[in-house]
């Protein structure tokens, strides 16, 4: 019987340094072709620094300073905007601003001014952020779903948007979004069963659980990435997240209780998953291309029946793997769909980007 994620109680994001010990001493010994490839080799010392420096539930906090935070979908977009409000309000209400202005020291008080809209102009584009959030999501949510949605925000994010009358990140939006295009796209109506390859920090797996309960999720990231996603996930569902004590001995999944699984990538190779309904990923960039084509073979092995993917061109000057390359990793699949979506970088003085592409790939 599955554990009601209805019923569990949310607690606080709690650090388990043991935990991030283990998990990274697992990674060292792992020799297979699913570890860490150079760019998260990069990222991964100051990721642990941080995670071994600082409380886990601050994750989400505004840090100008810190990559890491970025690694696994931290960290917050802009800093907490009440602050900024209340520093221009201080400003205009300190004593020399208003003896500025009562001798018009024309200069001083240009200055002055230019400063309280450096603190109000942001919160005025993310007001307009937000309103075409919500117009997105009011336009492509035709179930409704988002209303059955309480998103987490007990580790009070910088970032904090409300949204037709709910409090939620950006990220948490923009997964949201995701969410419908997947639906959109696959015509979901149910979801049984999923897997995805380097969820972050599981905002997108936060909605899918909410929207479908019952819903299997196997999550697949090297740590430390993998730490984060399992904590954060855990202080929302509980019991419903199989921890990393259990997952890494564990390597038949078909008859567990748990919704909700962070596996290590050395015990996915060797795992036993039912059959699974939707198998995505939308970081293959970031990877070798064997370990791409490896990771696809795992979504053949599990019968998956749609598997989805996000691919650019190029990521750090190396080509990512291709749309042609998919096609001929999946040879049991039919591509159904393939699109533009975002860009990932501005256009160039030239006029060029990188764009994205949306794959679709369904069983034959």
């Amino acid at each position: 019987m599955a554990v009601d994620i209805e019923k569990v109680k949310i607690t606080m994001i709690r650090n388990n340094l043991p935990l991030l010990n283990q998990m990274m001493k697992d990674l060292q010994d792992y020799k297979g072709s699913l570890g860490p490839g150079p760019y998260w080799l990069a990222n991964q010392e100051n990721t642990i620094t941080w995670l071994s420096h600082n409380e886990l539930s601050t994750f989400r906090q505004y840090d100008p300073t810190s990559k890491a935070l970025g690694n696994f979908s931290g960290s917050s977009y802009w800093p907490n905007l009440d602050q900024r409000t209340q520093r221009s309000r201080e400003i205009s209400a300190s004593f020399l601003y208003r003896l500025v202005r009562k001798l018009q020291l024309r200069p001083v008080l240009n200055a002055y001014n230019s400063l309280v809209r450096e603190q109000i102009l942001p919160a005025r584009l993310v007001s307009l952020y937000a309103q075409s959030l919500s117009q997105l999501i009011e336009l492509k949510d035709t179930d409704s779903n988002f209303a059955k949605i309480e998103f987490y925000t007990e580790d009070q994010p910088s970032d904090l948007l409300v949204i037709q009358g709910k409090q939620l990140t950006p990220i948490s939006a923009e997964k949201f979004l995701l969410f419908l295009r997947l639906k959109e796209i696959l015509k979901l109506q149910e979801l049984s069963t999923f897997v995805e390859i380097g969820p972050g920090a599981g905002q997108l797996n936060e909605i899918i659980a909410k929207v479908y309960p019952g819903c299997k999720q196997f999550l697949i990231d090297i740590p430390p990435q993998l730490y984060v996603t399992e904590l954060f996930l855990a202080s929302m569902f509980g019991e419903a997240v199989m921890p990393y004590e259990s997952s890494r001995t564990c390597f038949d999944f078909r008859s567990t209780t748990q919704t909700i699984y962070p596996i290590a990538p050395w015990i996915a190779e060797q795992a036993e998953l039912p059959k699974i309904d939707l198998f995505m990923s939308q970081i293959f960039e970031e990877m070798p291309h064997d370990t791409v084509a490896d990771y696809l073979k795992l979504a053949r092995k599990w019968e998956s029946r749609y598997v989805f993917v996000t691919t650019i061109l190029s990521k750090h000057g190396e080509k990512a793997f291709s749309p042609a390359q998919y096609k001929a990793a999946l040879p049991e699949y039919e591509l159904l769909y393939q699109e533009k979506s975002m860009p990932d970088s501005l256009p160039t003085p030239n006029g060029t980007t990188n764009p994205s592409y949306d794959l679709l790939f369904k069983r034959k």
